[in-house]
């Protein structure tokens, strides 16, 4: 009889040998794989399908057509390249690429492997593969993060000046437009450049959106009237093969919000709408009443139950699969291709929304179209005038006012608008030369206004200085520095006026009589 037992130890050894290495394969997080020349998968963990979509059974049936057919083209030569290399170079085969997963969705993977000899002189891969979608995801918003703060500090530099500018150019604007007359040609001119500089300050303000967070100036608005003004200048951004349609169920519609960044609402909505629709097709914006009850509020989260009004912006475009809608607020998300979006869009616009305490709902179905749904809290009290409407009634004085401001044009423009209100006005262009002043004058002062930065001294330093010698003296401080250049001078503190540039007329009177009549 055969006796087999000097060679059952041995048996058993390489039984659990290979127990061993199947439960390590099956515990490391990587997919293992094992191909030949060609790229066909000899061996492949059952990882696989956790991260691809597929068995392993189908990658190993149908080979390399389904893994370099599933790659991103822009990838695949260069990993062609490289796996070839590792077989005749043996360079290190270390490479990152894009791959479709099963359901449609990119990601990115990280594959490794080197050369392993076998019996006849065969050549094979022995490779690791890593999922690093979250990890590149994390990498590129860091990215576009970084590119966001340099466009923040950017707008932030520039913004100081710009509000000057602007200031100045919308002023002598107002101006010139009470001194045309009937002169019907020249008044259109002066619209247009009214107009301009009006959309320049809005994109100023935009641009600062992105980056950092902006305080909204909330006020009583007419939701109809954002959106025909929207109206006015959307069909050219669009393009001529999308039909814009605007409706208008309820009115006044009123709510309290940001007209500036409602405005901003809009055109993201309509631009992504526009990306939607590169073949054309139609666009309506809607607004109506709704009322949001308790199941509503138990729903989603934050809803408030009560009247809102409700703005529909509906296109015809290809829509949106269903787990895109999980994502589609989230910051740098994008269905767009690399580099043609910045994932900002409609994250600003949830932002904007919820500061607003209204809530913001999507519905979309590929090949039917998308529908985003704002809902902002309806106000019972009428809308605020526009400046044009309430020039008439603005307030007015008799009182003494100190304007500090080192840029002369914006000085002068301040100056005539307030003598044109009754004001007595003394003017300088620095700190030192207001502070003479305040010295040498035998009146009272009632009210300092003043720039926040200005050559020799800072707007609050001024303001202390004059303070000591007219102790009844009121103070306005004007800025177009962004917010945390004003948190930075301690100017958001409770019962501190400050004039944001750049402003109007209407601004600068009401602040002023605000400031000048307030009781301590």
């Amino acid at each position: 009889m055969y006796d087999d037992s000097e060679r059952k130890p041995g048996a058993e050894e390489l039984q659990a040998h290979e127990a061993h290495y199947r439960r390590l394969i099956k515990n490391i997080p990587e997919v293992v794989w094992t191909a030949d020349e060609q790229g066909n998968a000899l061996f492949i963990s059952e990882k696989i399908e956790n991260v691809f979509g597929y068995s392993s059974e189908e990658v190993l049936q149908q080979g390399a057509a389904l893994w370099f057919g599933r790659m991103h083209p822009d990838d695949r030569g260069h990993v062609q390249n490289a796996y070839a290399a590792l077989f005749n170079a043996g360079r290190p085969y270390d490479v990152e690429y894009r791959i479709q997963h099963r359901d449609g969705r990119w990601m990115w993977w990280r594959d490794r492997a080197a050369i392993t000899e076998q019996a006849q002189e065969k050549r094979y891969a022995d490779g690791l593969l890593s999922d690093v979608t979250e990890q590149k995801n994390l990498e590129m918003q860091l990215r576009q993060a970084q590119k966001m703060e340099a466009v923040g500090q950017l707008a932030g530099g520039i913004a100081h000046d710009f509000n000057n500018l602007l200031c100045v150019l919308q002023g002598h604007t107002e101006l010139a437009k009470e001194q045309v007359g009937h002169n019907p040609d020249l008044l259109r001119h002066m619209e247009v450049i009214a107009e301009s500089a009006k959309r320049a300050t809005s994109l100023i303000q935009q641009l600062l959106a992105f980056s950092r967070k902006q305080v909204l100036r909330a006020t009583v608005i007419d939701l109809n009237v954002t959106v025909a003004c929207v109206q006015k200048f959307l069909s050219r951004v669009i393009g001529e093969n999308i039909e814009l349609i605007a409706r208008f169920q309820v009115s006044p519609a009123s709510i309290k919000a940001d007209p500036v960044q409602l405005e901003q609402v809009l055109m993201n909505l309509a631009l992504n709408a526009r990306d939607a629709m590169p073949e054309g097709g139609r666009l309506v914006i809607e607004t109506s009443s709704a009322i949001l009850d308790e199941n509503h509020a138990r729903q989603f989260e934050g809803v408030i139950p009560g009247s809102y009004i409700l703005l529909s912006v509906a296109d015809t475009g290809r829509g949106m699969e269903p787990e895109m809608l999980d994502h589609i607020f989230d910051p740098f998300f994008t269905t767009k291709p690399r580099g043609q979006g910045t994932g900002l869009g409609l994250a600003t616009v949830y932002g904007i929304v919820k500061q607003s305490n209204g809530h913001i709902a999507v519905e979309s179905e590929p090949g039917w179209g998308t529908t985003f749904r704002v809902y902002l809290p309806a106000q019972n009290i009428a809308p605020e005038h526009s400046d044009e409407q309430a020039r008439t009634d603005l307030p007015r004085g008799n009182e003494t006012i100190l304007v500090a401001e080192d840029q002369p044009q914006l000085r002068d423009l301040t100056r005539i608008w307030l003598e044109g209100l009754g004001y007595s006005v003394l003017t300088a262009a620095s700190a030192r030369e207001a502070i003479s002043m305040a010295e040498s004058t035998g009146g009272k002062i009632h009210l300092l206004l003043t720039d926040l930065i200005m050559p020799g001294a800072n707007g609050r330093k001024l303001a202390e200085k004059i303070s000591s010698q007219h102790p009844a003296i009121k103070v306005v401080f004007m800025t177009g520095y962004t917010d945390d250049i004003v948190i930075h001078h301690k100017l958001l503190q409770p019962g501190t006026h400050l004039l944001r540039k750049p402003f109007n007329r209407a601004d600068l009177a009401r602040t002023l009589r605000a400031a000048i009549d307030e009781v301590i």
